[in-house]
């Protein structure tokens, strides 16, 4: 039987090669395929003016407050109203759900709306679609990490 234990020797080699290297990401795999669209569906990504997370774990579709229609979101980080046809980066929109006092608009974080969205990566995974990983792919994708609101 032998350890698992590291060989100095090529250990070395391996870093020495890694470090010449320059790494990169290539081109966005999200942008080479056709942009595709779901319903938002997913828990309240909100952060109170506290910056603290709304952290309802409920999931559910989402509706545009103005026609009341449902909204969809792009694999290229968009969301868009069914009804009136807005459309604009997810970082511009603003959450609300039952557990906001006052009936408050949350606005959401990177970070925040991808807690969300990995929640129901599962089930997307079982019922054969990958649109949530898709999106988190594309926003973490260096040619798309300065669109939408500052901060992101």
């Amino acid at each position: 039987m032998k350890t698992y234990k590291a060989d100095e020797l090529v250990k070395a080699s391996y870093e020495s090669e890694i470090n010449g290297l320059e790494k990169g990401y290539g081109p966005c795999q999200i942008c080479e395929k056709p942009e595709q669209e779901s319903y938002l569906y997913m828990s309240c990504p909100g952060i109170n003016d506290s910056g603290v997370a709304c952290g309802n774990p409920n999931k559910s579709y989402w509706y545009h407050s103005t026609d009341n229609a449902q909204t969809k979101i792009t694999n290229r980080a968009q969301i868009k109203c069914s009804g009136c046809g807005v459309s604009d980066h997810m970082s511009y929109w603003l959450f609300r759900c039952s557990r906001h006092e006052g009936g408050k608009y949350y606005q959401t974080s990177k970070l925040e709306f991808k807690k969300a969205l990995m929640l129901v990566i599962g089930a997307e995974s079982y019922m054969g679609t990958t649109m949530s990983d898709d999106i988190i792919t594309y926003i973490a994708h260096p040619d798309h990490r300065n669109e939408g609101r500052m901060g992101w």
